[in-house]
């Protein structure tokens, strides 16, 4: 097991001249303190004549941030990180410099994986997880007012590798509102180690809901045929698709592209030669 105390001090000042409503100058300072610990469990199983390693790795973080009224300051580079599995450990759902996030706040989680004990790849990895909160969310970006969330969203994830087929699975809940958030399963073939084919469907309420295929395909020792498709199923519109070839070799490569994509809100497209 382990148990990793952090402690750092943010510390961020603004230039910001005379264009922006007389403010000449803006700072923001404050402490971010974190504990991350964890227990790993394994043993060995065997299915047949093989042997594998299963684990089991029980996980906790807790981050503590005051907060700090932070309406003042400009958003430069700031957006909110898209909500998953590895978001359960940040420090801040914010990225850039212009938001840090009060927090007062427990993330719990919880993995499995499979391993094969004869060359050690990972065939099976599956988690779940979720934050508790203590205390209401403050910080929000402009326009978004402040949240009383007991409990961040649900986070599952799975994914299957079997020689040349992959397969992942997430999927996020929302006990506040009792509906799935995220919804995301990809299906994966490798040829050896010259190409690929994907498959995958994703969906996340009120934003999107796609189908994407996308393979690069060869057909000899340099030269590969590549392609995508991605579909919009709630507009029942193609959003892109591309084809084309490529030829590659020890010290250039070359590549061909015929591209057809949805160039603006409005949904019209552009044709476009690579």
């Amino acid at each position: 097991g382990y148990v990793v105390p952090r402690f750092g001090y943010h510390l961020t000042r603004y230039n910001l001249g005379e264009n922006a409503d007389g403010a000449e100058d803006a700072t923001r300072s404050l402490p971010v303190s974190s504990v991350d610990a964890g227990l790993y469990f394994d043993r060995l199983m065997r299915w047949g004549e093989r042997a594998f390693q299963q684990t089991l790795e029980p996980r906790v973080f807790y981050l503590n941030v005051p907060y700090r009224n932070q309406d003042e300051l400009p958003i430069f580079d700031t957006q909110e990180l898209t909500f998953g599995f590895a978001q359960l450990f940040r420090n801040n759902r914010y990225t850039g410099a212009d938001r840090q996030q009060d927090a007062n706040q427990l993330a719990l989680a919880l993995s499995t994986r499979v391993i094969d004990d004869s060359d050690g790849r990972e065939l099976v990895r599956a988690s779940i997880g979720q934050i508790r909160y203590f205390e209401d969310q403050e910080v929000q970006l402009p326009g978004v007012a402040p949240t009383d969330y007991e409990g961040s969203e649900l986070v599952g994830e799975i994914a299957f590798e079997r020689e040349r087929w992959g397969f992942a699975w997430a999927q996020q809940y929302d006990p506040e509102d009792d509906n799935t958030t995220l919804s995301s399963v990809r299906a994966q073939y490798r040829f050896g180690d010259a190409g690929v084919a994907n498959a995958a469907y994703r969906y996340r309420r009120d934003e999107f809901e796609q189908v994407d295929f996308s393979a690069a395909i060869p057909v000899s020792e340099r030269v590969r045929l590549i392609g995508r498709w991605n579909w919009s199923l709630p507009d029942d519109q193609t959003l892109e698709t591309f084809a084309g070839i490529e030829y590659e070799s020890c010290c250039y490569e070359v590549r061909f592209l015929g591209r057809r994509y949805v160039r603006n809100t409005e949904g019209d497209y552009a044709n476009a030669v690579y």
